[in-house]
C-alpha cells in the first residue's frame, strides 16, 4: 500500500535536480509529486541494497533509474563541492539514517578512518605481522579500493611513524594516531 506524503514538523522538501516530479526531504525520506489521475504525494518505499543502503527507483519519461537514498537527500540539502566522491554517515554510523543532517561529503579514506575508529584500532591500524625476525611488522595501507604494501620494520613505533608520514604526505593530518 502507498502511504501518502503529510509533512512532518521540520520537514522540509526540495525537489531532485534532474528528476522533475520528485522530491527529497530533510528527514531522508523521498517523495513523488502527483501524476496522472493520481492526485495526491506519496512516499516512495526504498529498497534495501546487499550492501545495506536504501535505493529506491525513479521513472522520467519512460526510462527507470536507480538512485541511492542518501545520495539524493545529501545532493539536495548538503554542500558537495570540496574534496571527496562520497557520502559518509555521521554521527550516527547507521547506513539506513538517511537524514541530511547524517550526512557528509567525504573521501572513501576518510569513511574508512571511521570504520578503524568506530572499533577502536586508531594506533595500529595498518600493521600487521610480517611473518619477519628481524622486521617483525608490516604496514600495509589501502587507497581508493588498491591496497599498498609500504614496508616492514624492526619495531611498531617505526611502522607507526612511516605510516604517520605517508599520511601527512597525502594530506590525511587529521587520521593520524594520537
Amino acid at each position: 500500500m502507498r502511504q501518502i506524503f503529510v509533512q512532518q514538523l521540520g520537514e522540509e522538501i526540495r525537489e531532485i535536480e534532474g528528476f522533475p516530479g520528485y522530491w527529497a526531504s530533510n528527514l531522508g525520506r523521498i517523495i513523488s509529486a502527483p501524476k496522472g489521475h493520481q492526485n495526491y504525494w506519496i512516499v516512495l518505499r526504498p529498497g534495501l541494497r546487499r550492501d545495506g543502503y536504501h535505493q529506491v527507483i525513479l521513472c522520467i519519461e519512460g526510462h527507470t533509474h536507480s538512485k541511492l537514498v542518501h545520495d539524493l537527500v545529501g545532493r539536495a540539502f548538503n554542500d558537495f563541492s570540496g574534496p571527496g566522491t562520497q557520502w559518509r554517515h555521521s554521527p550516527d554510523k547507521d547506513q539506513m539514517n538517511n537524514r541530511s543532517d547524517n550526512l557528509i561529503w567525504g573521501s572513501s579514506i576518510e569513511d574508512g578512518w571511521d570504520k578503524i575508529v568506530d572499533h577502536g584500532n586508531q594506533d595500529d591500524w595498518g600493521i600487521f605481522p610480517s611473518g619477519s625476525k628481524r622486521n617483525p611488522f608490516r604496514l600495509r595501507i589501502r587507497l581508493v579500493g588498491k591496497q599498498k604494501n609500504i614496508g616492514c620494520f624492526p619495531t611498531k613505533e617505526d611502522a607507526r611513524y612511516r605510516r604517520d608520514f605517508f599520511c601527512a604526505f597525502h594530506g590525511l593530518k587529521n587520521r593520524l594516531a594520537a
